[in-house]
């Protein structure tokens, strides 16, 4: 090897050198090394780096409160700017992110040093660069819990004003002098009769979003919006007038259907659909009660101003998210242990075996590894043994399986009030089973949804130290004494006008909220959760239902049934 080295030697050697005389006396040798040399550099010289172009470069994306503790803001906001550094209004300066890609979705970990009070600061997020509609992940510091992110992008009609966006207003009351909001800008009132319908669309590729505005004078108007996207377009409705009713439709999607049953099918244990069907469990359980006879709860009335005076719903408006995927699994579907990681609380959780279909993902993920660092979900419904099987912040990479929270709950049974146990978890933060509660494209095609349906507050707008039946356990809720607790359920009130809802499908989810209810079981901004399309037979485009489609639902049109005692949260599970 010593030869080898010594090919740049000057043809007289320098005193004390280590290269022996031959190879300065052989040219072939000294060619024949230079060779291997040039070789040598080459295999260890670095493979030139990937350079990705920013994610979603100009989009801010919306996050219900600060996520630096002290700053003073309505709502915060995740920028990426046309460089795709990013950076956080509440103190968090632009900083270049490390980026990697998954198909169309984008994983972004930005670190800080500091923002504002906070230090060692870390974002992690996920983004689907077709869409660019939302990110999801987490934000933590040294000294605070993690946060739970999921954020959506700013548009005009989110019932946020962004003034970096370029919006002045949401609504009329946001203007001075009585002028009027559109399109949220500020300007004289309209004076037409008719209705003003203008699609938007941007250079990151974002779904088209209609905005519909009305007029003084009283007025029935149609707006139809139609989209080459593979999303569904989102629908927005500004202003609404009493003395104003307003339809919209999207032609890409179909707002009734023919479909009148529901199929699952499982090839050699690969998920190939998931149809969870009108009730998942076939025992009576809370979360399938017909609650619409019920009478409104003495506390409705003050439990519902005090949301409302709070904010409201997460993110502004009732929005729905759609990236849980529950699974089938048949009797070839493998069974797999896992390693419980500091996600597994004892004796809430339950260490036994899981089904694993091949083909699968969790929530948010195209796979079973946790890219995106979110809550990841894992979700599958056994059918040989009627088992629900669902787990927390699961990660599955080749050979390793590790696991938080998971929960296994019996199809078959009647749970009793305090379902697993009381005071206990479960995969989710108030103890529910989540598959029973989440409603999907193939139910609101087939016109009805037969059970209540999973919602979720920011924590800051739920009551601390408390849940209600049927929870049998609270996350970590910080607001006042007249918040909703864990546990509550609302009823969308019945005369509300269901026909102004702009497509059948979403008149579908209301009618299901007005006969079964809706169970706040986690904390989070976007308020209802849907199963995702990805292993349903019907899709959510198809049905006409998007993120947008239940945003004219207000707080103010819900009701609390069926509220009883509240019970002291003291996390000391006790497991039936």
């Amino acid at each position: 090897m010593a030869d080898f080295l010594c090919v740049s030697w000057p043809r007289t050697r320098p005193s004390g050198a280590l290269c022996p005389k031959s190879a300065e006396s052989s040219p072939l040798r000294a060619r024949a090394a230079l060779g291997f040399a040039i070789a040598l550099v080459a295999a260890v010289a670095p493979a030139a780096a990937v350079v990705l172009p920013p994610a979603c470069p100009g989009v801010r994306f919306l996050v219900e409160a600060p996520l630096v503790p002290g700053v003073a803001l309505p709502f915060d906001a995740i920028a990426i700017d046309d460089a795709g550094q990013v950076s956080i209004d509440s103190g968090c300066a632009a900083v270049a992110p490390r980026t990697s890609r998954r198909g169309t979705v984008r994983t972004i970990r930005a670190r800080w040093t500091a923002c504002g009070s906070l230090r060692s600061v870390r974002l992690t997020v996920k983004v689907d660069e077709a869409g660019c509609d939302r990110i999801t992940g987490t934000f933590s510091g040294r000294g605070i819990r993690r946060v739970q992110i999921a954020a959506p992008a700013s548009a005009c009609g989110d019932g946020t004003v962004d003034p970096a966006a370029g919006e002045a207003c949401e609504r009329d009351p946001d203007c001075a002098g009585g002028e009027a909001c559109t399109v949220c800008q500020c300007g004289a009132p309209p004076v037409s009769t008719t209705t003003t319908s203008t699609t938007s669309s941007t250079s990151t590729s974002r779904p088209p979003t209609t905005v519909t505005t009305t007029t003084r004078p009283t007025t029935t108007s149609t707006s139809t919006s139609s989209t080459t996207s593979s999303r569904p377009p989102t629908t927005v409705v500004t202003t609404t007038l009493p003395t104003t009713t307003t339809t919209t439709s999207s032609s890409s999607s179909s707002s009734t259907s023919t479909s009148t049953s529901s199929t699952t099918t499982s090839t050699s244990g690969a998920t190939t659909s998931t149809t969870i069907g009108s009730r998942l469990f076939e025992a009576a359980n809370p979360w399938n009660t017909d609650v619409s006879a019920l009478t409104k709860s003495a506390t409705s009335d003050g439990t519902i101003q005090a949301l409302n005076a709070a904010g409201g719903w997460g993110a502004g408006a009732l929005r729905i998210d759609f990236s849980i995927e529950v699974l089938e699994a048949d009797g070839t579907t493998p069974f797999r242990t896992f390693t419980p990681t500091d996600d597994f609380y004892s004796p809430d959780c339950d260490h036994v075996p899981f089904p694993v279909p091949p083909g699968g993902a969790l929530e948010g993920e195209t796979g079973y590894q946790c890219a995106s660092d979110g809550d990841c979900h894992l979700i599958v419904v056994h059918r040989p043994t009627k088992k629900l099987y669902e787990m927390w912040r699961a990660n599955i990479a080749g050979s390793s399986f590790q696991g938080g929270c998971a929960a296994v709950w019996d199809l078959t049974r009647a749970y009793p009030a305090t379902l697993r146990g009381d005071q206990c978890s479960s995969a989710d933060a108030g103890g529910f089973p989540i598959a029973a509660m989440l409603f999907s494209a193939d139910e609101v095609a087939r016109g009805s949804i037969d059970h209540a349906i999973r919602f979720i507050l920011p924590n800051s707008r739920m009551r601390s130290g408390v849940y209600v039946r049927p929870a049998s356990h609270a996350g970590g809720p910080s607001g006042g004494g007249n918040l909703p607790p864990y546990g509550v359920r609302f009823r969308l009130r019945a005369d509300y006008p269901i026909a102004s809802l702009p497509t059948e499908g979403a008149r579908v989810v209301a009618r299901a909220m007005q006969t079964y209810g809706m169970i706040l079981s986690d904390g989070g901004n976007i308020a209802l959760t849907a199963q995702s399309d990805r292993f349903t037979t019907h899709k959510w485009d198809e049905v006409g239902v998007d993120s947008r489609s239940l945003q004219a639902i207000r707080v103010t049109d819900m009701e609390v049934v069926g509220m009883g005692a509240t019970i002291p949260l003291t996390y000391d599970c006790v497991r039936n």
